[in-house]
């Protein structure tokens, strides 16, 4: 049986150690939360510097799969009897309308217009292709103008 200093003793040191292992994992908490919105910080610093680029590099990434999966469902077809006023051509509109779908998605995930994105992308690629030719005429499937 013990004394009842002892037992008293006993309680006290047992709460400080409660209140020592609460500070402990309070300030490990703390640390942790610190460097995660560190890294949270340093992510949308990188994006603002990068700005587009930071937005273009993930998504032409992942537009040919996009485009890749649209098709394959007419890529498998074997044979074919088109039913339609639209003729063929519905089929062509089908996977196309299925890209612009997955674009839009991309925008109402990420807050950005992606299609805008991809025109001044395209913008782009053709003055630099422009600004490359010698003699500055610009060249475009083979000829020049």
């Amino acid at each position: 049986m013990r004394k009842p200093a002892d037992t008293e003793r006993y309680r006290v040191e047992q709460e400080a150690q409660a209140r020592k292992n609460a500070a402990i994992a309070e300030a490990e908490a703390a640390t942790i939360a610190a460097a995660e919105a560190q890294a949270m910080q340093s992510r949308a610093d990188a994006f603002g510097a990068y700005g587009e680029a930071a937005v273009l590099d993930p998504l032409l990434t992942v537009l040919p799969q996009l485009v890749s999966a649209a098709a394959a469902p007419v890529g498998a077809i074997d044979k074919l009897t088109v039913i339609s006023t639209d003729g063929a051509s519905s089929l062509t509109k089908s996977v196309a309308s299925t890209v612009a779908q997955g674009l839009q998605l991309g925008t109402d995930l990420t807050g950005v217009d992606l299609s805008q994105l991809l025109a001044r992308l395209a913008q782009r690629s053709s003055e630099r292709q422009a600004a490359s030719v010698p003699d500055g005429r610009a060249v475009t499937a083979g000829t020049t103008e």
